[in-house]
């Protein structure tokens, strides 16, 4: 991978880059380098859309078809590519940029230590899309990955609630990154100190105006407490969300500070951050994690957490929750045994730790569960988004999520079952 700067990029006629002026022939060339060797020639590429409204907010992310031609052979390909958005939010920039520098350098700097630690006990590599290019320019960041379809890995409805078949596999990856992570640490060199970009965070990756995503959170908080207020009943809750609402940063800076059981999270691991490949009988057979721009030095339940809270629904996960952390520790358990190690917990201790950490599965949630069952074409399009207009943003999309509510098969027992668990496990008082 490289990280040499792209060109300028071309902009729309007002200023603002085209996010896709900013992929050069020169940057292709040198991924297609990667994957098929030096000898390797680039014939042509072009550019097309790969996702649909609500799928990249972070990245605007396209397919990058290629030809190339090596010992006398023509080759067409697919990538993938992550650029960096060009939206015209100062408050978001520094973000953004924390957000590629992140994912780049976990695949530049940490996944090959990761890898050879787990291959020393026998162990499979993470299963990670590949990444053949990097540019860390700021506001020109991209990044060129495999395309996964060529594999056979598919999406999963982001609507639906993962099954106890999909959630196994998802908890035995999420145990091979953390015990990975495990297996490389140190007293004496701890991970953050190596790779400093994991401490960069939703309030620390801007030293200079730690709160510029707040009001973001804030904003969420605002339309899950409108939801509770339309459907009725649930006065504990909307109290518990306004008690939230002032103090959001103290809250995630809590959940996320590192601690005794400390180790590499994915940090965005849920339904619209995974692929799955199935076996001629149509089971699932393997998962592949995407999109490690949130990854993270902090506790294993806030992925655990993150995971269970935003992708299953409550009728499943409530009467399985010990059997799938119990799945989990399994795996930990098994890997980190192949090398003369212990967990750092066991079964009583990962389930006091999960609830320790339940804020931050509940906040997120709170977020995610309203996009994964809202239509496409009911998101906000936030490309042409300011800081000024910010808010109108999500104004329209509490208005679209308040619409369907009541006429959703899903939304309104999904959400509603949440805020149910929530308090008949106290983590909202009950008054």
């Amino acid at each position: 991978m490289s990280d040499k700067p792209t060109d300028a990029g071309e902009t729309d006629g007002g200023g603002v880059v085209v996010p896709d002026s900013l992929v050069t022939e020169a940057a292709v060339a040198a991924a297609v380098a990667v994957e098929a060797g030096p000898a390797a020639v680039l014939e042509g590429w072009q550019l097309k859309d790969f996702t649909v409204r609500g799928d990249g907010y972070s990245s605007a992310i396209r397919s990058l078809k290629v030809t190339f031609s090596e010992g006398g052979h023509t080759t067409d390909k697919t990538y993938v590519v992550k650029i960096n958005p060009c939206r015209n939010m100062e408050s978001f920039k520094e973000f953004t940029h924390t957000i590629f520098v992140k994912e780049a350098k976990f695949y530049q700097t940490l996944l090959p230590d990761l890898n050879s630690a787990l291959a020393r006990v026998g162990e499979v590599p993470l299963r990670l899309p590949r990444c053949y290019y990097a540019s860390l320019e700021r506001d020109r960041e991209i990044i060129i990955m495999e395309d996964l379809r060529d594999r056979g890995f598919v999406r999963y409805d982001r609507s639906k609630s993962l099954d106890l078949p999909h959630t196994q596999l998802i908890l035995q990856e999420l145990a091979r990154l953390h015990a990975a992570s495990l297996l490389i640490s140190s007293p004496d060199s701890p991970l953050p100190n190596q790779h400093p970009y994991l401490l960069k965070d939703w309030t620390t990756h801007n030293p200079a105006a730690p709160e510029c995503l707040v009001p973001m959170f804030q904003l969420y908080l605002t339309q899950g407490k409108a939801l509770l207020e339309k459907v009725g009943g649930y006065d504990a809750a909307v109290a518990w969300i306004d008690s939230l609402m002032p103090r959001v940063r103290e809250v995630l800076e809590q959940q996320l500070a590192s601690g005794p059981f400390s180790v590499v999270c994915h940090g965005d691991c849920w339904t619209n951050n995974l692929h799955f490949r199935y076996g001629t009988d149509g089971k699932v057979e393997e998962v592949m994690f995407l999109d490690l721009q949130l990854v993270r030095y902090a506790s294993p339940a806030t992925d655990l957490n993150y995971l269970l809270s935003t992708s299953l629904s409550s009728d499943l996960r409530r009467p399985n929750l010990d059997s799938l952390l119990a799945h989990y520790l399994q795996t930990l358990s098994r890997i980190l045994g192949a090398s003369g190690q212990t967990p750092p917990f066991d079964q009583p201790q990962l389930m006091q730790e999960f609830w320790k950490r339940s804020l931050y599965g509940a906040i997120f949630a709170i977020i995610a569960v309203p996009m994964a069952m809202l239509e496409a074409s009911k998101l906000p399009d936030i490309d042409e988004t300011t800081d000024e207009s910010f808010s109108h943003v999500f104004e329209e999309m509490k208005r679209n999520t308040q619409e369907v509510v009541d006429k959703s098969p899903i939304l309104r027992p999904r959400l509603l079952s949440l805020f149910d668990e929530l308090m008949d496990v106290g983590v909202i008082p009950s008054g």
